[in-house]
C-alpha cells in the first residue's frame, strides 16, 4: 500500500496587491521625489531608491532585513499592524500571535550563526502606521557574506510564510504564470568589507515601462478578518502617496 504523505498547515502567508497607473518618468520627476523621500527621514522610516532612464523603485520603509559588521548581524522581526494610537497592538491577540510566528522563524534561521538576543517587543510607528517590533543581535561565530544573509533572512513570514518550505512553494506557484510582485519586498541593500545594511523594499512605487505600480501586503493568519485586512492594505499605500505626491 501507499502511505499518504501529511501535508503542512500553513500558519501564516502574504498577500500582495499593486495600485497601477500610466507615468512617463523624467528627470525631473525623479530628483522631486528623492527630495521627498528625504525629508520626511525623522519620521522614522528608512529612504532607499535605485533608477535608470527607463525604470525606478523609490520607497520609504518600516523594516531593515539585516545590519553587518566584522563582529555582529542585527535584523528585526517586524509584523502586527495597526492604525497609530487606534488600539492597544501588544492586547491584540491575533497581531502578537502574527508576531510571534516571525520571531520563531527568524530565531531558526539565524541559530546556526550563534545565540540571538532579542529586545523586547514594542511599538514602532512610521506615519500614521503602527507595527509590533522586536530587534534581534547576535554575535558571529563565523564569516557570513551578504548574500548568504539575504538568502538566509529572506523572505521573513511577515512577506512569505510559516513553515516556510510549504509557504514559498505555495508562493512560487502563484505566480509562476507572472512575476506579480514587481521585485516588491526584495532585499535592498549596500556592502562594503565587513559592513552591510539591508532593507526591505516595501512602501515604495515602481515605474516600469511607462506605468507607476505602488504595492502592499498583508498577512493571512487564523483569525484574520478581511474587512480590516483590506483597509490595511489601502493605509500602506497611501503613506507612500503622502510622502511623495502631497504636492
Amino acid at each position: 500500500t501507499q502511505s499518504k504523505k501529511k501535508k503542512k498547515k500553513i500558519k501564516n502567508w502574504d498577500h500582495v496587491f499593486f495600485e497601477t497607473s500610466p507615468f512617463s518618468l523624467e528627470k525631473k520627476d525623479i530628483s522631486s521625489l528623492i527630495y521627498y523621500l528625504i525629508t520626511c527621514s525623522h519620521k522614522g522610516g528608512i529612504a532607499y531608491g535605485w533608477w535608470s532612464n527607463k525604470q525606478a523603485i523609490l520607497g520609504y520603509t518600516p523594516e531593515y532585513l539585516f545590519k553587518k559588521d566584522a563582529l555582529f548581524v542585527q535584523t528585526m522581526a517586524l509584523a502586527g499592524t495597526a492604525r497609530s494610537a487606534q488600539h492597544d497592538l501588544k492586547k491584540d491577540q491575533k497581531e502578537r500571535w502574527e508576531h510571534q510566528l516571525v520571531i520563531e522563524e527568524i530565531k531558526k534561521q539565524l541559530k546556526p550563526l550563534g545565540k540571538s538576543h532579542l529586545s523586547d517587543t514594542y511599538i514602532y510607528s512610521v506615519g500614521n502606521i503602527s507595527h509590533l517590533r522586536t530587534d534581534f543581535k547576535l554575535q558571529l561565530t563565523k564569516n557570513i557574506s551578504f548574500e548568504q544573509l539575504c538568502c538566509l533572512l529572506h523572505p521573513t513570514p511577515a512577506l512569505g510564510g510559516v513553515p516556510r518550505k510549504p509557504a514559498l512553494n505555495l508562493l512560487a506557484e502563484l505566480h509562476k504564470e507572472n512575476n506579480l510582485r514587481y521585485g516588491f519586498g526584495s532585499p535592498f541593500g549596500v556592502a562594503k568589507g565587513d559592513k552591510a545594511f539591508c532593507v526591505v523594499a516595501i512602501r515604495n512605487v515602481q515605474f516600469i515601462n511607462g506605468k507607476m505600480y505602488i504595492g502592499s501586503g498583508f498577512g493571512l493568519v487564523k483569525g484574520s478578518q478581511m474587512e480590516r485586512e483590506w483597509e490595511e492594505l489601502r493605509k500602506k499605500r497611501q503613506i507612500i502617496k503622502d510622502i511623495l505626491f502631497s504636492t
